[in-house]
């Protein structure tokens, strides 16, 4: 597909969420910032806030630094699921994107979250505004989809996390190495 270059093969999503009738490519991106780009590649909306974030990453051959003596493989992370649909069924489709809440941004070669939220966002009058957003989650959000779990002909928003280990079980918090994993389940509508 005919992207921008600076645009990655994660955390991107294609669709006529403006109601132009043409396509437009929506993307995290290295900065944790939502971008819609139009067909030609020009960055027509860009959020203030931060969103995706993952602890998901892959080393390159590439050295971080050339005019140091550090010789490790520079890092990448790969940004979080952006979904794009029709919950309520008006025409016009959501957005649907995680936003884990980093501990600290002052490390380049690690990243951790505490907690967790997940964001249905609308194109109203010039913005992407915030239609509903599910309770602060205290894990960090790993990944999410829009299915029917219990065929019950009702989509539910699945949300898959991993935690720390619960206090009293040895070390816990950030710094602990045994980690938990849950998965929720949100009734959207």
């Amino acid at each position: 597909m005919p992207f921008p270059k600076e645009i990655g093969i994660y955390g991107v999503a294609t669709a006529d969420i403006r109601g132009k009738g043409k396509p437009e490519i929506i993307a995290l991106d290295k900065y944790d910032r939502l971008n819609i780009f139009s067909e030609d590649g020009k960055i027509e909306w860009k959020s203030p806030g931060r969103f995706g974030g993952t602890g998901n990453y892959y080393d390159t051959k590439k050295k971080r630094k050339e005019d140091f003596r550090d010789d490790s493989a520079s890092r990448v992370y790969i940004p979080g699921r952006v979904l794009v649909k029709d919950l309520n069924g008006d025409g016009i489709p959501q957005i649907i994107v995680n936003k884990n809440e980093p501990t600290t941004r002052l490390f380049e070669r690690g990243k951790g979250y505490e907690t967790g939220e997940i964001y249905c966002l609308t194109w109203d009058e010039g913005d992407l505004v915030t239609s509903w957003k599910t309770r602060p989650i205290k894990s960090y959000i790993a990944d999410y989809q829009v299915k029917d779990v219990d065929n019950d002909g009702n989509e539910e928003l699945v949300v898959a996390v991993v935690g720390s280990a619960p206090a009293g079980e040895g070390i816990s918090g950030l710094l602990s190495d045994k980690k938990v994993s849950n998965i929720y389940f949100f009734k959207l509508f």
